[in-house]
Formats: C-alpha cells, structure tokens, sequence
C-alpha cells in the first residue's frame, strides 16, 4: 500500500507542477519579430499537455480502479454532496 501512496504523491506532485505550465497563456496579439518563440514554445506546450491529459487516465485510476461515475443528483441524494457552487464559494474565500 505504501508502494502505491507513494507513486499516487509523485505523480500527483508531477502533474500538478505540468499543469502550471503555460509559457504564452493569455497572449493575444503579437508582434511578428517575437511570433517564433510563440510558435515554439505554445507546440512545446501542446504536445506536452496531450501527456498530461494520459496522466489524468492513471490518476484516476489510482482514486478509482471501476471507473466509476454518478449524477449530480445521486451525489446530492446519496452521498450528501452540497448543491451549492463550490467554486464560487472558493472564490469568496480567495
């Protein structure tokens, strides 16, 4: 078990560190003279977050091996799962 826990932290420390990626995030217009480190970098970035998104796979797997999936309604219902927005309710406390 501690085998898994430890490669479950590892790899979930890893993708968290990809996931703050993103070298050209938020660029809308651009001078050509910069364009080819643009061009660069966001396909550096791409291929790499298409392995992210492999990771998510194991992830889960790691949290639920069945593939598991439920409604919004059967979380409510089932699992007390609150209905209220619980991103708006971070942001309030950011």
């Amino acid at each position: 078990m501690s085998d898994l826990q430890f490669n479950y932290r590892d790899l979930l420390n890893y993708y968290i560190g990809m996931n703050k990626l993103g070298h050209n995030r938020g660029i809308m217009e651009i001078s050509y003279p910069f364009f080819f480190s643009y061009i660069v970098t966001k396909s550096i970035s791409d291929s790499m977050r298409m392995k992210v998104k492999e990771l998510e796979v194991i992830l889960c797997l790691f949290i639920d091996p069945f593939q598991r999936r439920f409604t919004m309604g059967e979380l409510v219902k089932n699992f007390d799962y609150p209905e209220e927005d619980l991103f708006e309710i971070d942001l309030d406390w950011k």
